[in-house]
């Protein structure tokens, strides 16, 4: 049961980072009107020309040491909060509201034959994106975000049924900004909301930095600066409007989606009963975190059940984090960019738990362990597959629960 539930939830964090990376480039021309409860709607692509003033002004403001420490650097709440080891605790919740959103879950269906059938390896080469995006030099984040780009210039295609606030026929595009820019602020909430549950809540004045260094995180995607909240009641503020609009609804084919999810992330070897457990843990505590128009929308119940597994949740979650040593509460990636930054060499150790982690080193832990250092470096490293896409169409399968 405990590996079926671990499966839940590093299942559904892997398909975020890879709506995050392999499906959308977001971006508007004009910033909304945060305070009308109106949003505005244009899904007129983003042109690369937007993504280089980005990236230039991302220079500016990063001062004349972006190579060496990136877009943020130590200090930063970015480099602090990304690097929290309960961020897959929101996994799911995050993956529900990005496949609500009907552009962003098409893309998906129709361009991620890769996703569908090479799930770890999807996992592993997004996963390194993310980390060498936020904890990269500025000189390898834009290499990353402009290779992004270019590749989800070619992900376009037509959503099949009337959904939110989309027609039936309609065309999207993996630069449609209504989706891009909700994809992105998503995630941002996601990195808030997971480092809470350990580290206790952020103040007022941690949270608008938090939401003014995180338009950075959008802004190398190609999102304009003046599109994105710069404050975290915006932040705010453009969320509860989403939510409560009728922009998010679930078409058909991000129920296939979300059934096809379920289907891989729980391992057949564990018992029937163990699977329903972790299935229900999830469903329940999920429930609680979703807004209650998307929760309903998916048929998870909220009630005495999935409140008192929340709260045991957060409970069990804050004691837990504290009893982790300094190590462990920081991603090797992060600790890395911090040696890099302070002019050091960084551990070894990190660089092999890194490889590690995103496919780098293709060998048995019993191997690892039995290798000197030296000898974990002479290792052959695989190259990180970067197709995000694939004109084939997926097969998406799994039985759906409702």
């Amino acid at each position: 049961m405990f590996m079926g539930f671990k499966s839940v939830i590093s299942g559904s964090f892997a398909l975020i980072f890879f709506y995050v990376f392999a499906v959308p480039v977001y971006g508007a021309t004009s910033k909304p009107n945060w305070c009308s409860g109106v949003l505005l709607r244009d899904r007129t692509p983003l042109i690369r020309a937007q993504l280089d003033a980005n990236i230039a002004e991302l220079r500016a403001e990063a001062g004349p040491d972006h190579e060496l420490k990136g877009f943020w650097g130590p200090g930063s709440l970015m480099w602090k909060i990304a690097a929290n080891p309960l961020l897959p605790i929101m996994g799911t919740k995050t993956l529900y509201l990005q496949l609500a959103q009907p552009a962003a879950a098409q893309g998906v269906a129709d361009h991620s034959e890769r996703l569908a059938n090479h799930f770890v390896e999807r996992f592993q080469s997004t996963f390194n994106y993310l980390w060498r995006l936020i904890y990269g030099g500025s000189r390898e984040a834009e290499g990353i975000a402009k290779g992004l780009f270019n590749r989800h210039t070619k992900i376009t295609g037509m959503i099949p049924v009337t959904a939110g606030a989309y027609q039936a026929g309609e065309t999207y595009s993996a630069n449609d900004p209504e989706a891009a820019l909700w994809v992105a602020e998503t995630f941002l909430l996601a990195m808030k909301e997971s480092y809470e549950l350990g580290a206790g809540p952020l103040s007022r004045q941690e949270l608008d930095q938090l939401a003014y260094e995180g338009r950075r995180f959008a802004m190398l995607f190609g999102v304009p600066s003046e599109r994105i909240p710069h404050t975290w009641m915006e932040l705010q503020q453009y969320y509860d409007d989403v939510t409560r609009s009728g922009e998010l609804e679930f078409t058909p084919d991000a129920r296939k989606i979300e059934s096809h999810h379920r289907s891989i992330v729980l391992e057949p070897g564990i018992s029937q009963l163990g699977r329903r457990l972790a299935v229900d843990y999830v469903d329940a505590l999920t429930a609680e975190m979703l807004p209650r128009s998307v929760a309903d929308d998916l048929g998870l119940n909220r009630g005495l059940r999935s409140k008192l597994t929340f709260a045991s949740t957060k409970i069990a979650l804050r004691r837990l984090y504290k009893l982790l040593p300094e190590w462990a509460r920081k991603h090797p990636m992060a600790r890395m960019a911090e040696a890099r930054a302070a002019g050091l060499t960084p551990n070894p150790r990190d660089e092999v738990a890194y490889k590690l982690m995103v496919g780098q080193l293709p060998i048995e832990l019993r191997t690892l362990l039995s290798l000197s250092w030296p000898d974990v470096f002479s290792l052959r490293e695989l190259p990180v597959e970067e197709n995000h896409g694939s004109s084939a169409k997926p097969s998406w399968s799994g039985a759906s629960r409702r």
